[in-house]
């Protein structure tokens, strides 16, 4: 995400048509603004009501905006790009604290996923966001904190399979070096001759891939 391109159609004998990235300068100082999108910040200290994020001086791609903590200590958010929530950025589980989890979206997976922070009561929390020639993370800065940075995965979402051959669990995928977009995992069929297995993205069961029927 965050990536412009330039589409350039021609029609003489035959049409054509071209696409290719523009850097981010030509973006910036030719088009004067990048991609036209704006982010808003929505959040449990608000009631989930849009906070717009403003773009931070001499930065390109990075947007921020700050928070008081209420005096319960722990305050939920996501990041909202034109006030979409089909355009939500998001980590890939709820409730998260744990750096090494990534950011998803801007996507409609969003529901229920929010990062959590706390700290102090009436302190002043800061969450920046970059985005920019398709790197996105998200940042979470306050005295007590310190900054904790969130950042996007190579591959936009991971896969598990859950099933008989992993005991159930979350066992995750290996996505394929030469081939973006294939996700590969071995499976060692056991004494009964037969396995079964599901697919759950960003181990979350709403995301779930699975056979129309049981035993496919």
């Amino acid at each position: 995400q965050g990536t412009t391109y330039r589409i350039t159609f021609s029609w003489s004998s035959v049409a054509e048509v071209s696409w290719s990235p523009l850097p981010a300068k030509s973006i910036q100082h030719g088009c004067g603004k990048q991609g036209a999108h704006s982010y808003y910040i929505t959040g449990s200290w608000s009631a989930w009501n849009f906070q717009m994020m403003v773009p931070v001086a001499h930065d390109d791609g990075m947007y921020e905006a700050t928070f008081r903590m209420s005096a319960r200590g722990y305050e939920e958010f996501q990041i909202v790009r034109d006030r979409d929530m089909t355009q939500v950025i998001h980590p890939a589980e709820a409730r998260t604290t744990d750096a090494t989890v990534p950011v998803r979206g801007p996507d409609n997976m969003g529901s229920g996923k929010h990062w959590l922070v706390s700290g102090a009561e009436f302190e002043y929390i800061r969450i920046r966001l970059f985005v920019l020639d398709g790197l996105i993370s998200v940042a979470v800065t306050s005295k007590t904190l310190g900054m904790r940075k969130f950042t996007g995965a190579s591959e936009t979402y991971a896969y598990y399979v859950v099933g008989s051959c992993t005991g159930w669990i979350f066992e995750q995928m290996t996505p394929c070096s030469n081939l973006r977009g294939r996700f590969v995992f071995p499976v060692c069929i056991g004494n009964l001759g037969l396995e079964e297995f599901q697919i759950v993205t960003d181990k979350d069961w709403s995301l779930l891939l699975s056979p129309a029927w049981t035993h496919a």
